[in-house]
């Protein structure tokens, strides 16, 4: 089992993202770049998450600059 989280980091850009740990509380490594994703690329944030009924993740947000929503699928 494993635990995904979404949220935005601030670096020089607002950046959304996705998570996946384990139960153990460690980025699960097989996951993106050491369990880390960066969705979109560039300024924006990720505000939502689910699944779809093939397990693949689903992310919805905000886009900087101009400003509008997006949603994105993601390969687990």
């Amino acid at each position: 089992k494993r635990i995904y989280v979404s949220g935005l980091r601030a670096t020089s850009v607002r950046e959304g993202f996705v998570l996946r740990i384990g139960l153990d509380g460690k980025p699960d490594t097989s996951f993106a770049t050491n369990g880390f994703m960066t969705v979109p690329p560039g300024n924006g944030a990720a505000e939502a998450m689910t699944f779809d009924p093939e397990g693949r993740i689903v992310v919805a947000g905000t886009l900087d600059n101009p400003y509008r929503g997006y949603v994105a699928r993601i390969q687990p």
